[in-house]
This record gives C-alpha cells, sequence and structure tokens, in this order.
C-alpha cells in the first residue's frame, strides 16, 4: 500500500531537479511514490525526468504537459493519479530529509491525525546559508477547533511541509486555481477548515532554496496582481462553501493580500514604479475602507509596516510616497509603534501577569521589532530585565531604553521567561533555550497576540 504520495511540479528546474529527486528515492520510508508533473518546461528537466522513470519504474510517475497551467494546475495534475493515503508536495528546487516521509507518517498514525506538518530550513543559494524557520505551532495542534483553525489560516499559505490525508482533499474538491500564480494562497486555508486534527514535529525537514530569481521576488507586476486575484478566490471559496463562522478570517486574508500586494508595488518595482497599479489600489484602499480594514482583529497581524506606510502615504501624500520609492527609502522608518499600540492591553495583560508571578523575564530579539516593544511597554525597564540576540556585535550594547543585549549563555541561569518576539524563529530559538536550561520557559509573542481568546499558561512551554 502507497502511504505517502509525493507530488512535484516541474518547470525549467533542470539545475536543481537531481537534488529534489534524489532526496525523495532515498527516503528511509519505502511505501511511497514520487509523481513528477513536467508543465510544459522548456529546459531539458523532461530528459531528467524521463531518466529517473526509467530507473525507478516502480516509484516514479511521471506526467508531461503539453501547455503550462502553473504549479496548481501541475499540482492539480498529479493529485488526480495520487493513489497515497496521504499527499505531501514538494516544489522541485527543494529538497527534503531523507527521514521526512517516515517521521511525518508516523506521527499521523500515531494519533490519526488529518493533517501533519514540520520545521524547515531557508537555504540561501548564493551562499548556501540556512536558517531554521517555524510555521506551524504547539498552540495549534491537536483537535481543530474553530481558533485553531484561525489562526491556521493565517500561517505561511504552501502546500509544502507538510502531509495531508488525500481524500481530504479529492473529497472537498480542495484543488488549486490554474494560470495564476500565488495559488497556494487561494487553497491551503481551506486545507485546516476541513482538517479534524492536527499534529506537528518541531524538527526542520523541509529545505526551503531562496533563490534570487524565483516568483515571489521577480519585478514583474503582471504576476504580482494574481496576490489579490488569490485572495478574491479564496473569499469566493468561503463563502460558497458556507463558512460564516470565519466571516473576520475571510476578510483579513483579504486585507492581508491587499497589502501584501502594495509591498510588492513598491519594493520589487523595477526602474520604474508602477503609478497605474498604484492608483488602481488607491480605488480600493479609500480612507474610508482604510478605517474599515483596521478595525480587523487580524489587521496588524496579517499586514506589514511597509504596506501600511504605503497605503497611508498613498491616500495622503502620494508625492511623497513616489520620492520615497525613487530613492529607495519606502522602508526606513517603519516601525512596529501603531502595532503594539492597537494590542496595548494583552500586551499589558501579560507583562502584570509575569509581574505578579515575579517571574524574571527577557525578550529575544534585539531588532526593531524588540526595540519597539520596549520602547512602547518598558521605557522605565521594570519589566524586562535583558534583550537577548545571536548577533555578537550587539553583546554588551544597551538599547535606546537602557536594557543590556546579551548572548543567550550570559543569562542561562538568571530567568525565568524568555518572550521570543518573532514566530519564524520561535522553535529553534525554544530548542537552543531548553538544551540550555530546561526550568527556562519560552512564549511565543506573534501566535499570542494573533489569537482570540487567549490563555496566557497555555502559550508557556
Amino acid at each position: 500500500m502507497i502511504k505517502i504520495s509525493i507530488i512535484i511540479p516541474i518547470y525549467n528546474v533542470e539545475k536543481y531537479l537531481r537534488k529534489c529527486v534524489d532526496s525523495l528515492i532515498n527516503q528511509t520510508m519505502e511505501e511511497i511514490e514520487i509523481i513528477l508533473v513536467n508543465d510544459a518546461s522548456l529546459d531539458n528537466s523532461y530528459l531528467i525526468m524521463q531518466e529517473y522513470e526509467k530507473e525507478f519504474p516502480e516509484k516514479i510517475k511521471c506526467i508531461y504537459l503539453d501547455q503550462n497551467v502553473s504549479q496548481g494546475g501541475a499540482r492539480n495534475r498529479g493529485l488526480m493519479i495520487a493513489s497515497g493515503e496521504y499527499v505531501m508536495f514538494v516544489d522541485s528546487d527543494d529538497w527534503i530529509d531523507i527521514t521526512m516521509c517516515e517521521k511525518l507518517y508516523r506521527k499521523a498514525l500515531e494519533g490519526d491525525y488529518d493533517i501533519v506538518g514540520c520545521d524547515h530550513y531557508r537555504v540561501k543559494e548564493e551562499t548556501g546559508e540556512k536558517n531554521w524557520y517555524s510555521l506551524y505551532f504547539r498552540q495549534q495542534m491537536g483537535d481543530l477547533n474553530d481558533r485553531k483553525k484561525a489562526s491556521l489560516m493565517f500561517m505561511y499559505a504552501t502546500p509544502c511541509m507538510k502531509i495531508i490525508r488525500k481524500c481530504i482533499l479529492i473529497e472537498n474538491k480542495l484543488f488549486f486555481p490554474e494560470f495564476m500564480k500565488y495559488e497556494d494562497f487561494a487553497t491551503v486555508p481551506l486545507f485546516f477548515l476541513y482538517a479534524k486534527s492536527m499534529e506537528m514535529l518541531e524538527e526542520p525537514l523541509y529545505f526551503y532554496l531562496l533563490r534570487e530569481h524565483s516568483t515571489s521576488h521577480l519585478a514583474d507586476a503582471k504576476h504580482h496582481k494574481d496576490t489579490i486575484k488569490s485572495a478574491e478566490v479564496l473569499s469566493d471559496l468561503m463563502i460558497k462553501r458556507g463558512f460564516n463562522q470565519f466571516e473576520e478570517e475571510r476578510k483579513g486574508l483579504y486585507i492581508k493580500q491587499l497589502f501584501n500586494y502594495l509591498k510588492k508595488l513598491v519594493t520589487l518595482s523595477d526602474e520604474k514604479l508602477d503609478l497605474v497599479s498604484l492608483e488602481k489600489m488607491k480605488e480600493i484602499i479609500d480612507v474610508s475602507s482604510y478605517e474599515e480594514y483596521e478595525s480587523n482583529f487580524y489587521f496588524y497581524t496579517a499586514t506589514e509596516g511597509v504596506g501600511r506606510k504605503t497605503a497611508k502615504l498613498l491616500l495622503n501624500n502620494k508625492e511623497q510616497l513616489i520620492y520615497e520609492c525613487e530613492w529607495e527609502i519606502i522602508k526606513e522608518n517603519v516601525n512596529y509603534l501603531d502595532y503594539y499600540l492597537y494590542m496595548t492591553s494583552k500586551v499589558t495583560e501579560l507583562l502584570d501577569y509575569f509581574y505578579d508571578k515575579q517571574y524574571r523575564v527577557a525578550i529575544w530579539g534585539a531588532g526593531l521589532k524588540g526595540i519597539d516593544f520596549l520602547r512602547t511597554f518598558d521605557k522605565d525597564g521594570k519589566k524586562i530585565i535583558c534583550v537577548i540576540d545571536k548577533s555578537e556585535k550587539k553583546h554588551g550594547t544597551q538599547t535606546g531604553t537602557g536594557h543590556t543585549i546579551v548572548g543567550i549563555n550570559k543569562m542561562i541561569h538568571e530567568l525565568d521567561v524568555v518572550i521570543i518576539m518573532n514566530k519564524n524563529f520561535y522553535t529553534c530559538n525554544k530548542v537552543e533555550i531548553k538544551n540550555l536550561n530546561q526550568k527556562i520557559k519560552t512564549f511565543n509573542l506573534d501566535i499570542f497576540l494573533a489569537t482570540r481568546n487567549s490563555q496566557i499558561e497555555q502559550f508557556l512551554e
């Protein structure tokens, strides 16, 4: 019996394809099938596919498309012939740990879980440098109630880095939009709405290659417009499928993509700013709609500072926006102060809780997010005793609020709680802390602030 069907869409990746397929062929789990879908690729990827198909006929299936249907369409073609109990999607320029299938499937069997995810490494193509990124968190796992589903919908919308029970996709017709980019955003959030349970491994088993010329980094306004289209498709699907209890989330996800597109317009624009597209966005995001968006529960957790700043300048000072874009200063002076101001009551409750417990508390992260946190909530230095950061250049220096920046080794026996500022690095930081001192509790601030009706104790690990 095939336990996992691995589906790989392929388009002009002859440089990377062998490394990807080798990591799949060498999996420690035998009961897998590998489905390679050539999406009318223009290079010699098809020759590499034929080579592997001939050498491993019992394990590899190949589909050769005459028309390019985009990544989503290629995944759909693979899904239609998949025979596994679970499905795994892998992008053709990425690769996976040889134990990934075995570990995820074993975890799935433990609780009969519909989805099992894992962490990943982001690997820079030019340098080979890799960093451990978190994708899902303990507070979101187990039987999926509406609160957990809502939280999962706002995670990075990739079909990769997980296995999902195939019948959920087939029975609920969870296919990807075709002939468009950013198709994953239109589909992946629905995975969590239909799944009944989920678990995860706090281990980076997927290697995500950061390529300079990947779709998300190209200065091509045409395909970036699909950012909004993906949100519209998802919104329509949620309405048609009757997910009325997630109305706030539906609107929040749409807002997220609107502001993502604004960010792309000003940070990925080529030599000339796309004023036509910006003007169209101004028609969508007028003063009244901005105020409406701002009232959405997820506005500050789903959008980024660059997108919000761009929107405000577009509405109030277009000349200043053009100036900042031309001189590439649009990202400067973007801060988290409005975000923390919006979250004041929740953060104050958190810090008061730690104070009442007489916990010695540090934050992990001496970047802008951490510094603005201190400027907002601990100007006098009474609630946070220090700032932890990996950068040795910062060690021994002080923030503008007077907090000393140190390495974790120096304070490992002086702390009770470490608030980790960035969810992307939560698990790797937590593991480092626990390896040094199991008694220290860690706290995932991003997920706490982005979750409705959260109990502080549930986020202490």
